[in-house]
């Protein structure tokens, strides 16, 4: 099967003039979306929101339940029981495996992702088992999961 092509002699078209104005704003934007989507900038926005999950976790949230207790708020012990433990487990493992396989994917950080993988573990571990916000976080998160409806 042969394809024909329609040969144009339109000087509109071949401008090099009108090729100029064009090129700048075609090539521009995939070289914004690829900055974006850099395996160095993913890397360090999942890195910057592991961050702050901890560091809420570690400071924010027991300053703000001394506030609490201080003055006066009701304190409340939970025993969890084995079906909020597994669902703690699986999330665990999801995030863990999901950190390590993006950091080991990436070349970006070469030199240091031994670093950056014991640090995702270790922070995914202690947010989800010792850290009562972010088990709270997780159980409201499952919660709404549960309750979507399927469209």
């Amino acid at each position: 099967m042969q394809v024909h092509r329609a040969k144009t002699k339109s000087p509109a078209i071949r401008s090099p003039s009108m090729i100029a104005e064009v090129k700048p704003a075609m090539n521009s934007m995939p070289e914004v979306a690829r900055a974006v989507v850099s395996d160095r900038n993913v890397l360090i926005a999942v890195e910057a929101v592991l961050l702050w999950l901890l560091f809420f976790g570690v400071v924010i949230d027991p300053l703000r339940a001394a506030w609490r207790r201080q003055r006066g708020a009701a304190t409340l012990s939970v025993g969890r029981g084995d079906q909020s433990w597994a669902q703690f487990a699986f999330v665990y493992g999801v995030a863990s495996v999901a950190l390590t396989w993006m950091v080991s994917a990436s070349n970006a950080f070469a030199g240091y992702k031994v670093s950056l993988i014991l640090f995702n573990v270790s922070s995914t571990f202690y947010l989800s088992f010792l850290n009562p916000w972010s088990r709270n976080a997780l159980l409201r998160l499952l919660a709404r999961a549960r309750r979507m409806e399927e469209y």
